[in-house]
């Protein structure tokens, strides 16, 4: 169904009884512009939830619950190029990810895998097992937002994974989930090299696994969204530091010169390499809900949204 949040554009908002007018947000020397006319969306693709994004240097690969558009694909200048998977069998889209040899990893928390992809969106490999959880102790009976917290154990891959990308090592790195609490490391056959994570607030220990990012220290950065923080480790899961303090993070980029996080409260963080904060605009209940975000070389900022007609927007820098 399309998004619940979505709403039609009322008459008197026609092109020709409106202004064009410019938004721009500043924050620690950033100043960024605000394009909501990014995503050139066909008719019968507009208004679906935007789950997950990535970028290859050309184009945006841009997950999403719409059934005949699981995935979309736009140009740099945000026109729509095609759609891939309305026929991959599959439960609910989440995090994706473009690697080095030109494949899409698309996460499905429905039915517990990663699918791996051609460029035809035709299914190359599946990781994981389909609509086979791993034994976690989550409890689906539970209805809504609380059947996360019925997670008592680390389990093997996977259960409700959310996201899986390509470390520099040419090692995989999934996060993992909903239904776990774990990040997982696999070779470049897809093999499990070793797991790391427990439920819990402590160091190494997830509420809600939301997303993953590689950097190019070699770091592991994972979105441990219930506990309102990013925490990093290196490749081989040791714990190094937390991001702490944000709110509801989400999704998570880097483009080695900062990393970028967008909070689902309505915000996001710009921080350098060495984890300090640099720059936040938004504010807790504000629009910018993001789900997902993504850089590119120019530093702008695309994100992905799950609420609302504007449901993949850029944010355009501005160099002063």
């Amino acid at each position: 169904m399309r998004n619940e949040f979505a709403t039609p554009m009322r008459s008197k908002s026609d092109p020709e009884n409106k202004i064009q007018g410019e938004e721009l947000f500043t924050s620690g020397g950033f100043t960024y512009r605000l394009r909501l006319d990014f995503a050139k969306w066909p008719e019968e693709f507009k208004g679906y939830q935007v789950c997950g994004s990535c970028y290859d240097g050309n184009y945006f690969y841009v997950s999403t619950r719409c059934p005949e558009c699981p995935i979309a694909v736009f140009d740099r200048e945000g026109r729509f190029i095609k759609a891939l998977g309305a026929d991959l069998p599959r439960g609910r889209m989440h995090g994706i990810w473009k690697d080095r040899r030109g494949r899409l990893l698309v996460a499905d928390d429905g039915c517990h895998v990663v699918r791996c992809l051609d460029k035809d969106g035709r299914i190359l490999d599946t990781v994981g097992q389909f609509n086979c959880p791993s034994d976690t102790g989550f409890d689906s009976s539970v209805k809504g937002h609380l059947a996360y917290l019925t997670v008592t154990h680390r389990g093997e891959p996977f259960n409700k994974p959310t996201r899986m990308v390509e470390g520099a090592d040419g090692c995989y790195y999934a996060s993992d989930g909903y239904g776990n609490a774990a990040v997982h490391k696999f070779d470049a056959d897809f093999r499990l090299l070793k797991s790391w994570g427990r439920p819990g607030t402590g160091p190494g220990e997830f509420s809600i696994v939301h997303s993953i990012r590689t950097d190019s220290r070699g770091r592991v950065l994972v979105s441990d969204r219930d506990n309102d923080r990013v925490q990093i480790f290196d490749g081989e899961g040791n714990y190094q530091a937390s991001l702490e303090g944000l709110l509801y993070p989400c999704d998570l980029d880097t483009d080695g010169t900062y990393i970028y996080v967008a909070e689902n409260d309505g915000r996001i963080s710009i921080f350098s390499m060495n984890l300090e904060l640099l720059a936040q605009f938004g504010h807790s209940g504000s629009q910018w809900r993001g789900h997902s975000i993504t850089v590119d070389e120019a530093g702008n900022i695309y994100l992905g949204i799950l609420h609302g007609n504007d449901n993949f927007v850029k944010f355009e820098k501005v160099v002063c």
